[in-house]
Order: structure tokens, then sequence, then C-alpha cells
């Protein structure tokens, strides 16, 4: 969001500019991710196979659209999330809601075969694509090549007035993650309370 141009719908505008951060945005680029929510009637994997597949987390598919597909375990749920991420995320983005959920059931049954009535078993289907999102523009970041120390520079305060948070800034372990997040807003709040 930092990197957007001024007049972009959802940029952030700041006044005086970051100037002084543009060295550590270059550093970083955000990361393309599509996920697809699948609910079933049934968690029909749990049956497929003499139970081969009950109490596994996660599949794989590495030249499906959607490589990776997780269940909801430990809970117990027919749902399944595909899940898709840099190039190929970046290929599917924009397309229609349809097209992409179809890409997501093609990509289950590259891992269960068509025997198991993927498609006639799906009730619903929920698409998030990160870098159609207004709000977001991406999911993650990553470091871009010479981008080293970019996190720790973006993190740091501005002036003791303004303080970043986000996965982006988090250099302790857990970047381009929720709990990056979390761990850099509480850096961030430490560091505000420190200068009071």
């Amino acid at each position: 969001m930092l990197k957007l141009p001024p007049r972009v719908p959802g940029a952030v505008r700041f006044a005086p500019s970051l100037r002084e951060k543009r060295p550590a945005l270059d550093g970083l680029v955000s990361g393309a991710v599509i996920k697809a929510a699948l609910l079933f009637r049934a968690p029909f994997w749990e049956e497929l196979s003499r139970a081969r597949y009950r109490g596994v987390s996660f599949f794989h598919s590495p030249d499906a659209a959607f490589p990776t597909v997780w269940s909801a375990l430990p809970e117990r749920a027919p749902l399944l999330i595909a899940w898709a991420g840099g190039p190929k995320a970046a290929r599917l983005s924009g397309a229609k809601v349809p097209e992409i959920v179809r890409q997501a059931v093609t990509s289950l049954e590259s891992v269960f075969g068509a025997r198991a009535g993927i498609e006639e078993q799906l009730a619903a289907a929920w698409v998030h694509d990160w870098q159609q999102d207004p709000f977001a523009r991406g999911a993650y970041s990553y470091v871009a090549v010479g981008g080293h120390g970019a996190r720790r520079a973006l993190a740091e305060p501005l002036r003791d007035t303004l303080f970043f948070a986000g996965e982006a800034a988090d250099y302790e372990g857990e970047h381009t993650t929720v709990a990056g997040a979390l761990q850099s807003g509480a850096r961030a709040a430490r560091e505000l309370l420190a200068r009071e």
C-alpha cells in the first residue's frame, strides 16, 4: 500500500511524503496469493482409498494451478482451502470467480482423481484474490534482490512521530505472516511507549 502512487484508488497519502522510506520500500515486493475456500456436502477425501486421507492436513500437487490445499484439521469440517502463490496466483489474478473455482476443482482432481466426484459434492466456494483487494494490493512481502535490511529499515520510526508495523516491517523471523504483523505491532507500540 505504501508503494502505490498517491492518485491510485486506495493509496495512502502522507504529508510530508515518506521519501526517507523509499529505499526500504524499493527493497520489498508484494507477493501474489489467491485462496479459494471450498465447502463440500461432506469431507469426501476422508473416505477415499480406504480412508487413506483421513487425518491429513495438507495436500500438494506441484503442477496444479492451486498446488497447495489444506483441510480444517484439527477440526473435522467439509472444507478445503486451495492456495496459489507467486506466478501461479499472478496468472489467475483478475479472473472471474467461476473460473478460479474451476481451476481449484481441477487442482483437487489432480490430487484425488476424477473418481472423487469433487464438482458434484461442491456446495459453495469463496475466493479471495489478494492482488485485487483494494485495501491490501497483495498478500505478503518478500525481499527483492539487493534488498537486504529493507524490513529493519522500514520498521525504523520516522522522526519519532510515525511508527511502522505490519508483516513487511517484521525483522524478528515472522515476516510474511499474521504472526509477524502482530509481533511488529507489539514492537512498534513498545517503541512508542519508550519515547514518552
